[in-house]
């Protein structure tokens, strides 16, 4: 397995970003209404999260932000206000641990943070290299450290991290010349080496790497 860039610490691994049924697909999955009604109206889903407490899904896609509370059989658009309006969403990311935060990351945005349920929005970039963020995760184990850590690919800058309630950002890698990283999930695995094991899959494979910071 090919090794990712050289300082990236916090395990991570890149899942599907293209949440569109798959042609063939026999593992047992059921089809769900799409938000909005035909995928011409909603776009392409490209991230869902479930709220704890209500279980309702939120679905980012590229004509904005769709919600269900009925597990899916029916969907209406998020009337989002803030720096989200308008926009395609390309990642979300939930924070379960007290009132539920939820992050969003797209192209012309960058990351931005609701504590409504996605109704209202501000925009979390400060020290961003940039505002095509393409994916984005939030660790929210503490069981190796404190505070919980927000993650964010940009686009021809690298991997960027935040603390969760200062989310100033940092660059942890400059890995820009990737083979394009689509999305990324904290996994929490200790490497053996003082650091925590990364994943990224990418449009040409997945990729590993390890560090401490």
């Amino acid at each position: 397995m090919p090794r990712l860039g050289r300082r990236v610490c916090r395990g991570i691994l890149l899942v599907c970003s293209l949440l569109a049924p798959l042609p063939g697909l026999s593992l047992g999955w059921a089809g769900s209404g799409a938000p909005g009604g035909t995928g011409s109206e909603v776009g392409a889903i490209r991230a869902l999260v479930v709220e704890p407490g209500s279980n309702a899904l939120l679905a980012g896609t590229s004509k904005g932000l769709f919600r269900s509370e009925d597990e899916g059989r029916s969907w209406r658009r998020v009337a989002a206000r803030g720096p989200v309006e308008g926009k395609a969403v390309l990642a979300l990311a939930l924070d379960p641990t007290g009132p539920p935060i939820v992050y969003a990351a797209g192209p012309g945005f960058g990351v931005a943070k609701s504590r409504d349920g996605g109704q209202s929005w501000e925009g979390v970039t400060q020290d961003l290299g940039g505002t095509e963020v393409l994916a984005l995760a939030l660790d929210a184990n503490q069981r190796f450290y404190s505070p919980k850590r927000l993650y964010a690919w940009v686009e021809g800058k690298g991997l960027y991290r935040a603390n969760v309630g200062r989310e100033r950002w940092e660059l942890m890698d400059e890995w820009a010349d990737n083979p394009g990283v689509r999305s990324l999930a904290s996994v929490n695995i200790w490497s053996g080496m003082a650091g925590i094991l990364v994943y990224a899959g990418t449009t040409q494979g997945l990729f590993w790497s390890a560090d401490c910071f």
